[in-house]
């Protein structure tokens, strides 16, 4: 059994950390929107047009691969710190999950309102949210799973 002052020391590590998790899932979240905003202002001229030069093509397809980069290192990042979790108890993967469906919500919200402030899309502003969210939804089935019964008694015909 573990001490109040090594409980205090391990809250306080889990605290810092997640501070420093949902800083780089915040700064992740803002270099993504940025890169799909400027994507979508510099494929303004040609959907005017209809015509691309290899120099537009070009500069579109880089900010696609760094999209896709800041897109899977999302995933990555959230996948890693629920693995994190699964070491914890289980009232940690509750917080997780609550903490997560408000943060994905958060971001949906600021993606939402940029869709209309701006000409970016709302689905290419929020896309990026697909992964995360797919991971906080599987992290609540295993919660749910978890809090089941160890023993459940079969009725024999």
């Amino acid at each position: 059994m573990k001490t109040k002052s090594e409980n205090r020391v391990i809250h306080n590590t889990t605290s810092r950390l997640f501070k420093l998790y949902i800083f780089i899932l915040a700064a992740i979240n803002v270099a993504y929107i940025a890169i799909q905003m400027y994507k979508s202002k510099a494929s303004q001229p040609f959907l005017t047009t209809g015509e691309i030069t290899k120099a537009e093509f070009l500069k579109l397809d880089t900010l696609l691969s760094y999209s896709v980069l800041i897109e899977t290192s999302l995933i990555a990042l959230v996948g890693l710190y629920a693995l994190f979790i699964f070491t914890k108890n289980t009232n940690t993967l509750y917080s997780f999950v609550v903490t997560h469906i408000r943060i994905l919500i958060l971001f949906f919200a600021i993606s939402y309102a940029l869709s209309w402030i701006t000409s970016a899309s709302v689905e290419s502003l929020s896309g990026h949210l697909l992964g995360p969210f797919l991971i906080t939804l599987a992290v609540f089935g295993y919660y749910l799973v978890k809090r089941l019964p160890k023993r459940v008694t079969v009725k024999k015909a």
